[in-house]
């Protein structure tokens, strides 16, 4: 603030003032020979009003140098060369903080084009699971429904999205709750197959026909020779045939295939007695 009165104290007008007023008093120094003093009597006025001028100017330009003189006074005792190696610090820091903040924008920018680039791949596996997973139940579900639906789409998370009836796409939601519940079951199949992982079924087929119960019995086999399937049901003949069911007495059977075992659990499994 100190060095910006300065600078706004117009030197070059000052010292314009002080040859002006220095030029006054060597006129008025002219003035007082004899002969300038004949000229000069008759107007006494004019002399007292130059000498106020002189002195006003005078007094103008000592306020400035005082002005002037406190301002550089000011600056000293503020440390300028001081002021000038903190301020060149701290550009310096600056320029160090923006290198960082842009590291670290690039950072975030790398971060997030890695997590679209995940997505992006994720969707498009997505999107081709689907498809190879779609054409195996396309194909069982012609089976299951004699030719009666086709083309099923899945969405990336391989939910089914709709179906094609008689060349006419339709919604899910159309669909009785049996067929929702049989294509749910043929999608988890398809999903369990393609990943060779344990599929576990809880009474899946509770509201399905009995014609198609005997597909699903059949194709439960089929699946079970190349993957694990658990079946959790209180209906075991919409899944086993009677004689593989365990005969009295015996808490499981297998069948000659090995490819079935049933498991009575009312059989194994006790209830605690109370409070014990």
């Amino acid at each position: 603030e100190a060095q910006a009165r300065a600078q706004a104290s117009d030197r070059d007008a000052l010292r314009a003032a002080l040859a002006r007023a220095q030029d006054a008093v060597a006129a008025l120094g002219e003035a007082a020979r004899p002969e300038a003093l004949q000229t000069l009597a008759a107007d006494e006025h004019a002399l007292a009003d130059a000498r106020a001028q002189l002195d006003a100017l005078a007094v103008q330009l000592a306020e400035v140098g005082a002005e002037l003189q406190k301002a550089e006074g000011s600056l000293e005792q503020l440390g300028g060369a001081g002021l000038r190696e903190r301020a060149q610090d701290t550009q310096a820091a600056l320029v160090v903080a923006t290198d960082r903040e842009r590291e670290g924008q690039l950072e975030v920018e790398a971060w997030q084009l890695l997590r679209d680039t995940l997505r992006a791949v994720e969707a498009e596996q997505g999107h081709h699971l689907g498809n190879a997973l779609a054409g195996a139940v396309e194909t069982r579900l012609r089976r299951l429904t004699a030719g009666g639906y086709a083309r099923l789409e899945l969405d990336r998370d391989l939910r089914p999205e709709g179906l094609r009836i008689a060349g006419a796409p339709r919604a899910l939601d159309v669909l009785s709750a049996g067929l929702r519940e049989q294509l749910a079951t043929l999608v988890r199949l398809a999903i369990a197959e393609h990943l060779r992982q344990v599929l576990v079924l809880d009474d899946h087929l509770s509201q399905t026909d009995p014609r198609r119960v005997d597909y699903f019995r059949d194709l439960l086999r089929e699946v079970a020779q190349r993957v694990q399937i658990v079946v959790l049901t209180c209906r075991p003949l919409d899944y086993l045939h009677e004689r593989e069911l365990p005969a009295a007495g015996e808490h499981w059977r297998g069948s000659d295939d090995g490819l079935v075992r049933a498991i009575d659990l009312g059989r194994i499994i006790a209830r605690a007695p109370v409070g014990g």
